[in-house]
């Protein structure tokens, strides 16, 4: 039997209050340092909120934090101190668990500065819905909803996370603006993991939602789309026209088929939501050489599809997409299951906010076409 340590309390005298109330409880039973096991502890050292701080300690501590991480080395060294071989549920036993429980429940939402970022960067492309929030892990709407940036949950694989996506896991893969040099690497798809529960908020939940917002955009030789005007986003794709009517016509005529914005669909062979469902998303018939999908090239869905590297030697493909990326705008050639023909509205993967823009007004009226007589594809 592993001896019975008595622990001073001078030992503990400067750590957090939270620690020291823990301490307390477990002076306050009679038995308390008899009643943690080793299976105990070696529980917490591999529950993700435990190996969590002993990242963060190892990597990054904020001088308001450097005292609730003692409070977690100091937590695992008074209950090593109290280890023995008695019987881990006496009533003493449930009055230290439900202070490690409350330990870790209360210091699980701190956010790393990486976390951070990102929650602000939400907040710069989404600012007429979103503001910042004094909680940690907390992205916070206008309204007072509030939503949990990173949920904790492990994914079993990238397909689970697409899946499941987080807030964090929407903002996890970097998207470049840059023209790429090289095909994507497996799974390097940023933009294609969405948190559900933020797009339906952010756009609508309903197709009579969403068709509420959206408004006509005139695109090339009269043809009008329908798109969301939702954040502006509306407004950024006349600002995308407007960009590509200055380019040569045999550069404009890339985009002079679109194939459809609004449509209240799943993405295709997935139970997951389409950017399209929401009426921020646009297709585009583009020259056969460029037109490409994954799904098209593999005969099986779980197949890992052949990046077709000729679409990156078009340089006259890399100046439509230059003109969609400077406005909001991700396209799916850039992801590793590619879908050339796919551009749409993310602000928050490229850095753009739309009150940074000036909208450059067309001369001429947009034609009276109501939304009941657009085809919605």
């Amino acid at each position: 039997m592993y001896p019975s340590t008595v622990i001073s309390k001078s030992e503990y005298h400067e750590v957090t209050p939270t620690c020291s109330a823990l301490f307390l409880c477990s002076q306050s039973a009679v038995a308390a340092r008899k009643i943690v096991t080793h299976e105990l502890v070696d529980y917490i050292e591999t529950t993700i909120e435990y190996r969590r701080f002993r990242q963060i300690a190892s990597t990054w501590i904020p001088l308001p934090l450097k005292h609730m991480i003692c409070s977690i080395v100091l937590l695992k060294t008074l209950l090593v101190k109290m280890t023995t071989f008695a019987k881990p549920f006496t009533s003493s036993s449930i009055v230290l668990t439900g202070c490690l429980s409350l330990l870790l429940s209360a210091t699980s939402p701190i956010t790393s500065s990486q976390d951070a970022d990102a929650i602000r960067t939400l907040v710069e492309a989404y600012p007429e819905y979103l503001i910042p929030s004094k909680k940690q892990n907390i992205l916070l709407w206008k309204d007072g909803t509030e939503m949990v940036f990173d949920d904790g949950t492990a994914k079993a694989d990238y397909e689970d996370a697409l899946n499941r996506a987080s807030l964090k896991d929407q903002m996890s893969t970097p998207y470049s603006c840059r023209w790429c040099d090289g095909p994507p690497a497996l799974n390097d798809s940023p933009g294609r993991m969405r948190n559900e529960a933020f797009f339906r908020k952010m756009y609508g939940d309903n197709p009579e939602r969403v068709k509420a917002n959206l408004v006509p955009v005139e695109w090339e030789s009269g043809k009008v789309v329908w798109f969301t005007k939702i954040n502006g986003a509306a407004e950024a794709l006349k600002r995308v026209r407007h960009e590509i009517n200055g380019l040569p016509n045999d550069i404009q005529c890339y985009v002079c088929r679109p194939l459809g914005t609004f449509s209240w669909r799943n993405i295709a062979g997935t139970g997951r939501i389409s950017m399209h469902r929401f009426g921020a998303a646009i297709d585009f018939r583009l020259p056969e050489a460029v037109y490409r999908y994954w799904r098209w090239d593999v005969q099986f869905p779980e197949d890992v599809p052949t990046y077709p590297e000729s679409i990156l030697r078009d340089l006259k493909l890399s100046q439509i997409v230059s003109a969609f990326e400077e406005h909001g705008f991700i396209w799916g050639g850039k992801w590793h299951h590619y879908d050339t023909m796919h551009f749409e509205y993310r602000p928050e993967l490229t850095g753009y906010s739309n009150h940074d823009s000036t909208l450059v007004k067309h001369t001429h009226h947009l034609p009276e076409i109501s939304l009941s007589e657009y085809s919605f594809k």
